[in-house]
């Protein structure tokens, strides 16, 4: 695999991440002060939220069967403290 598309998935596992943090802030935000006009949008932001955690729970178990898992751990259960 090569480095650039090591970063892509890394960047994306990350990027997904926030993603899904920001949308639930801003869930919290919109409950905070609840009217019938914010209902919907609530709705939109909390099901962005949660696709954002799976998509990137799954770009980081892609990363870590491909990648980190067979070139990292062997290293580190190798090393003096596994």
């Amino acid at each position: 695999m090569s480095p650039y598309v090591e970063h892509l998935l890394v960047g994306a596992h990350a990027g997904l991440g926030e993603l899904g943090i920001l949308a639930c802030f801003l869930v919290g935000l919109e409950l905070w002060v609840t009217r019938p006009i914010n209902l919907r949008r609530i709705q939109i932001v909390a099901t962005i939220g949660a696709l954002a955690f799976i998509l990137s729970w799954l770009v980081g178990g892609y990363y870590y069967v491909v990648h980190y898992g067979v070139d990292v751990k062997p290293i580190i259960k190798s090393g003096p403290m596994p």
